[in-house]
């Protein structure tokens, strides 16, 4: 039984990841990047994710919601492409229930307005977890699958790994370098047409060195809940190196993921009269934030390539999966 259920699951990954060959060959690929610009494109690698679980507090049913942002990436495993949706973990790892969106695709090219919906049970369940940083990953293979069957196609564009730069790639990066962040921030959006909103701003520690000693970097740039997990994109056609040279060539490297934004507390007082002994006052605490954010460096995320070439055999995680899609 056992034996089977591996290979139904494997039928499963394998047919999921030759569709998306399929639909990102590099003729039809070309295509689609002659049809739109790269911003088009870059507008189309994220999707909200809004995940919830149902729990009690004094007696009465309370919803815990959750939102974020989750963005596509595409891992090469030995001879394998294997997609996935990359956000941090503590988006999704406390709650049982999901929704993700995808735009639909017509002739390659996407569908504003029509929009699929793909609910989850066993929410945290179906999301592998980075050892030690806050990100996770949910491979796409099985959702392609499921769409497939009820003939429909979705309309993403996913990183290639090949965007992530390596350590001595980072070194080269010169100590600001201008970035746009792709993402929902408090969940806003155009929810008409399924698209982010992608926000310009600037590096706020040197990206090649490791910000308080971690993996990690600062972007200045306003940060809010629901921009967890947005990808942060160095993109320009021409940029000063670190010796003063301008270079006139176009640059492309997903560097990170948000998340966590840096806040401070402001204090208040009210209602005081200071020609009045002991006159009562009251004092108001709030988080404000002053527009830094945290980014963990994208390379972090090659760690999950030994977790997913594990995954491929892993028939109990299949079927979970294939059970939740909902």
């Amino acid at each position: 039984m056992m034996k089977k259920s591996i290979h139904r699951n494997n039928y499963y990954m394998k047919v999921a990841c030759l569709a998306l060959l399929i639909i990102f060959s590099p003729e039809i690929y070309a295509q689609q990047k002659q049809a739109l610009s790269t911003a088009e494109q870059l507008f189309n690698s994220t999707t909200k994710i809004q995940a919830f679980r149902d729990t009690v507090i004094d007696n009465k049913k309370v919803r815990i919601s959750s939102v974020g942002t989750g963005f596509f990436l595409t891992f090469y495993v030995d001879m394998d492409t294997i997609p996935v949706i990359v956000t941090n973990a503590h988006v999704v790892n406390k709650y049982d229930r999901g929704t993700i969106k995808f735009n639909s695709s017509a002739n390659g090219l996407p569908e504003y307005g029509k929009i699929i919906t793909i609910n989850f049970k066993n929410f945290n369940e179906l999301w592998l977890y980075h050892p030690s940083e806050d990100l996770a990953v949910l491979p796409l293979a099985p959702v392609y699958n499921n769409k497939i069957k009820s003939n429909l196609q979705s309309f993403t564009v996913n990183f290639p790994e090949t965007l992530i730069p390596s350590e001595q790639i980072f070194e080269s990066f010169d100590a600001i370098e201008d970035v746009l962040m792709i993402g929902y921030p408090k969940g806003f959006g155009d929810s008409v047409n399924n698209l982010p909103v992608i926000r310009k701003g600037s590096t706020a520690t040197p990206v090649y060195l490791n910000y308080n000693g971690n993996p990690q970097f600062l972007i200045d740039i306003p940060i809010f809940p629901g921009s967890s997990g947005s990808p942060i994109i160095l993109y320009d056609n021409q940029h000063v190196d670190k010796r003063g040279n301008l270079v006139i060539i176009r640059r492309a490297f997903f560097l990170g993921v948000v998340v966590e934004s840096q806040n401070y507390l402001a204090k208040g007082i009210v209602n005081e009269d200071k020609r009045v002994p002991n006159s009562k006052y009251l004092t108001t605490l709030t988080d404000l934030p002053f527009n830094i954010g945290i980014v963990i460096k994208s390379y972090e995320l090659l760690q999950f390539k030994s977790i997913l070439k594990r995954l491929e055999s892993d028939a109990n995680y299949g079927e979970l999966y294939m059970r939740s899609i909902e």
